[in-house]
């Protein structure tokens, strides 16, 4: 019979390896979308904005139940893209939650027309902030090595995307 300190200590152990396999899992999936993201070929042209914040937000809606999602945009806002904005809206919105230190996080996903050709997209939320090592991926300043953060990997692809949507 185990006495209740070595019970508590294999029960932390338990949730600590529980953490991990999410993690590791969470890296696998960041890998595979990398991998579709950036090797199928796509074209970019006029797609409705507000359907894909609207996708975006029921996916955060389901995966993240203690969280609010706000989306704000205009019924016929269309942009120059393809499938793959919603791939870079998704890790935002999901690094928004995720990192988020609010005891109900909060997300504002907002697209409007600022000239005719084109659209602001924000992505706001009640969190910390991104963390300096990680602004350092998105701006180009470092890149994502063995030693940075996994969600590092979702930066990336949303840097790189927003490059090629010329943002």
């Amino acid at each position: 019979i185990l006495n209740k300190s070595k019970s508590e200590e294999i029960i932390e152990l338990t949730r600590k390896i529980c953490k991990k396999s999410n993690e590791l899992a969470n890296l696998g999936t960041k890998s595979q979308i990398i991998s579709k993201t950036f090797t199928e070929s796509s074209s970019q042209s006029a797609i409705d904005i507000k359907p894909i914040l609207k996708n975006v937000s029921a996916d955060i809606d389901r995966r993240f139940k203690h969280s609010t999602i706000t989306v704000e945009c205009a019924d016929s806002l269309t942009a120059q893209a393809d499938h793959r904005l919603q791939v870079l809206i998704e890790n935002l919105a999901d690094n928004a939650i995720r990192h988020n230190t609010s005891s109900t996080p909060e997300v504002f996903l907002s697209a409007r027309a600022v000239e005719d050709d084109l659209v602001k997209l924000t992505v706001a939320d009640n969190g910390p902030g991104i963390p300096k090592t990680e602004q350092q991926v998105i701006t180009a300043e470092e890149e994502i090595s063995s030693l940075t953060n996994a969600s590092g990997f979702g930066l990336w692809i949303v840097r790189r995307l927003t490059k090629e949507y010329n943002g």
